[in-house]
């Protein structure tokens, strides 16, 4: 038996307020209206309530619906097949289509996170630390016999995420600082291999 009509109808009302809101939120950060929002999406400010209480449950519904895509796109990537280096490769080209694709929001989700707001530590608490869990566990588990225990991994882990988080919210000034995302892959592995190698290894070529 189907779901009954209005049940389909609040989903597809639910999704274009997503939609309408993630534009709004990406363009102005929190300052954005409700009024606004709902117009977008081709319905009435009581009718955005029905389904969003407030424009906080609003914000945090679209910051984790992105959150919750990119970690679907990761957990696929991650066990898909048994070489390590090609499974890490394929993250870090997920990790930049979600810079690319969520661009304008990602520079929300900095700014509250700058800014200290209740809205970031959220995020930070329920979105970003579980992002750089479940990376800095990949990781480890591919590179444990390689990686000396002393290699601060997950601060590298940080390193190479929050840099992709800065350049999206710099917007055309970041793609002209780093000359886009074509040298995360090779930075990824330059640290990874350095690591791995040996002191007395590098001293020989030195």
């Amino acid at each position: 038996m189907g779901r009954p009509r209005n049940a389909d109808t609040d989903e597809a009302t639910r999704a274009r307020v997503l939609e309408a809101a993630a534009e709004a939120f990406a363009a102005v950060g929190q300052a954005a209206r409700l009024e606004d929002i709902a117009k977008a999406a081709g319905i009435r400010r009581s009718s955005l309530l029905h389904h969003f209480a407030s424009k906080d449950a609003l914000y945090a519904a679209v910051i984790d619906g992105a959150f919750c895509e990119l970690e679907r796109n990761l957990r696929k990537v991650m066990i898909a097949g048994d070489d390590f280096e090609a499974r890490l490769k394929a993250v870090v080209g997920a990790l930049i289509a979600f810079e690319t694709e969520q661009r304008a929001l990602l520079a929300v989700v900095m700014r509250s996170l700058l800014d200290q707001e209740q809205a970031g530590r959220r995020i930070l608490d329920q979105s970003f630390i579980p992002l750089i869990d479940r990376l800095e566990a990949f990781v480890h588990a591919g590179t444990a016999s390689t990686l000396p225990k002393a290699f601060p991994l997950r601060a590298a882990i940080l390193q190479l995420v929050v840099a992709h988080m800065v350049r999206s919210a710099m917007g055309d000034a970041g793609q002209v600082l780093w000359q886009g995302p074509a040298h995360t892959w090779k930075l990824t592995q330059a640290v990874l291999q350095g690591a791995a190698v040996k002191p007395k290894a590098r001293a020989k070529h030195g």
